[in-house]
């Protein structure tokens, strides 16, 4: 019995890919299509996509700053058969804002995912922050801003409440 487990737990250890992503680093960007522009992260794992705006979108020493009103990431064919991934962390930064409190500028970014089945976006959670400071968010389904999110095709980061420009930092993804 225990071979059979030990054979279970390696196939899929194998048919998982966990990827941590920077995205400081990418392959060029088409705009071929004219309204949206695709990128993929170096590595061939993962394809952004973004509305094609000015300035354009892109990576930076950072990770990929969204200078758009949005962007939807995939996992690429060749990584993930099925075209499912799970998300469990992020670093956002929010850089641009147009809403002031006062004191400083703060924005917020929304997580929405993609649901194949109705071909809609679903709002998952947002987050606020101040202009300028990162947000660690672990997704790890304790609380409504930590939502588990598994199993989807894509994801959308869309910058609201004022947040005309954004930055992913960082995010962990497992493909499948």
């Amino acid at each position: 019995m225990r071979k059979l487990t030990f054979a279970a737990v390696l196939v899929a250890s194998f048919s998982a890919l966990a990827i941590q992503q920077t995205f400081t680093a990418m392959d060029s960007v088409d705009c071929a299509a004219g309204t949206t522009c695709t990128q993929l992260t170096s590595d061939g794992t993962l394809t952004l996509e973004f509305p094609n705006t000015s300035p354009l979108s892109g990576p930076t020493s950072s990770g990929f700053r969204v200078d758009a009103p949005y962007v939807d990431v995939s996992p690429t064919p060749a990584m993930a058969p099925t075209g499912k991934l799970d998300l469990s962390i992020l670093v956002l930064t929010v850089n641009q804002s147009t809403t002031f409190n006062g004191s400083f500028y703060v924005g917020s970014v929304m997580l929405s995912t993609f649901d194949s089945a109705t071909n809609t976006w679903k709002d998952v959670a947002s987050w606020s922050m101040q202009a300028g400071r990162s947000r660690y968010i672990l997704l790890n389904g304790s609380n409504l801003s930590q939502p588990k999110v598994t199993g989807v095709s894509k994801f959308r980061l869309t910058g609201i409440n004022g947040t005309t420009a954004f930055t992913i930092n960082m995010a962990n993804t497992t493909t499948y």
